[in-house]
């Protein structure tokens, strides 16, 4: 059996940018990422999830890790996107902070950055 040698891809490599935006501007339907940067030490909160008026927020992806690995693992840096779906048109605010275990994931408390979001038809 004579094998053969496919010709390699001459469309570059996409590389995922992890950078935020203060605002984001989607339709209907669509996914926002918000990405962060953590490690076992602490968590990400997202203490307004259930005040948004035109997104759902639907948990959390790991992006990559330092050890390519499945999971957490004990030191490593991570980055995880928070994911939130828009359902209807309109601006909602997202919170969102790295907190330590002890900390409860409350609005208030810690340090938040905010991101606009605007859903248009």
């Amino acid at each position: 059996m004579r094998q053969t040698k496919r010709p390699a891809s001459v469309e570059p490599i996409e590389e995922i940018n992890y950078t935020n935006q203060e605002t984001y501007n989607v339709s209907i339907g669509d996914t926002v990422k918000i990405y962060f940067e953590t490690n076992s030490c602490c968590y990400i909160c997202v203490p307004n999830q259930d005040k948004y008026a035109h997104l759902l927020y639907i948990g959390e992806k790991m992006m990559r890790n330092d050890e390519n690995e499945q999971g957490l693992c004990l030191g490593c840096n991570t980055t995880l996107a928070q994911l939130f779906v828009a359902k209807s048109a309109g601006t909602d605010t997202v919170k969102i902070g790295i907190y330590e275990p002890a900390n409860p994931c409350e609005e208030g408390r810690g340090n938040l950055t905010s991101f606009t979001v605007n859903v248009v038809e």
